[in-house]
């Protein structure tokens, strides 16, 4: 969603972007809203809002009327799903906290796991079947919900140790700075727009794993997406040769037809001259 709202500010047909982009935008906020994960609705706004920022900011270079636009569009869209959407009101505000409860528990038999395997964890997957072993908790929450750490980066350090995690970190910032740096440039009029929606997920996909797990080790789709990252960075795009058809013809001007020749008797006469005279 993030790129879907970078690609409205590039030089895309209007009729592109009402026809086909913005409908994709509508329909992913709409399922978005149905998936009822809170983690995931803070992410999207995190991500979304740099995404709308930066792209705003490099747009109008008035970085007020940015923040302006971002505090009513925030307050108007939270507004209205609060009151106007029951289940969203409920999700927020009333009493669905069981599952935001146990996830400190959860924390905590992470954390146990951590601190006695550090360096290679428990196996990849392996969690949920030494969870047991490893609870300390007043709940026994690995017994009465027996499922992984609702922490992608607590999972990570459990199951395959804390230098997996720092690496996985390494990773995740390397291509960040590498989004930002191009997000500065003025490289194209499209590169630097696909690179601040880029980061704005990122951005979101990292908030929404602080409240969920996924694998990320065997997650093809974030690979998959930081691949596209990678290309999107290395893409250069080539001037077209000039003996190419269609291609650029450098401006030679033609060469003159009318030149006069010059006269042999002209030339010739210098020399008569300095034959007849009597110094030679």
């Amino acid at each position: 969603l993030p790129v879907g709202f970078a690609l409205l500010f590039t030089p895309l047909p209007r009729k592109a972007k009402t026809t086909f982009l913005l409908p994709l935008l509508g329909a992913g906020l709409l399922l978005e809203l149905l998936t009822f994960s809170r983690g995931g609705w803070v992410g999207l706004a995190l991500g979304g809002t740099i995404t709308f920022t930066w792209c705003v900011a490099r747009v109008t270079r008035r970085q007020l009327i940015v923040f302006f636009l971002l505090i009513v569009m925030t307050v108007l869209t939270a507004g209205s799903s609060v009151l106007f959407i029951t289940t969203f009101r409920k999700r927020l505000l009333e009493d669905d906290y069981g599952s935001a409860r146990l996830r400190v528990p959860m924390a905590i038999v992470a954390a146990n796991i951590i601190s006695q395997n550090p360096w290679f964890g428990v196996g990849l997957t392996n969690y949920t079947s030494v969870a047991n072993r490893y609870d300390p908790t007043r709940e026994a929450v690995s017994y009465d919900f027996p499922m992984p750490v609702h922490n992608e980066f607590l999972l990570i350090a459990a199951e395959i140790g804390i230098p997996a995690l720092v690496f996985t970190t390494f990773i995740f910032l390397t291509v960040m700075i590498q989004l930002i740096r191009l997000g500065r440039s003025r490289a194209d009029p499209f590169r630097p727009f696909l690179a601040m929606g880029f980061l704005g997920g990122i951005v979101a996909w990292v908030v929404h794993m602080n409240f969920e797990f996924n694998h990320v080790v065997m997650l093809v789709s974030l690979w998959g997406y930081f691949g596209l990252i990678q290309a999107v960075i290395a893409f250069r795009p080539q001037p077209e040769p000039l003996d190419a058809p269609g291609g650029a013809q450098p401006d030679v001007p033609p060469a003159p037809t009318d030149v006069p020749k010059p006269d042999p008797a002209v030339r010739t006469a210098p020399r008569a001259r300095a034959a007849a005279s009597p110094g030679t």
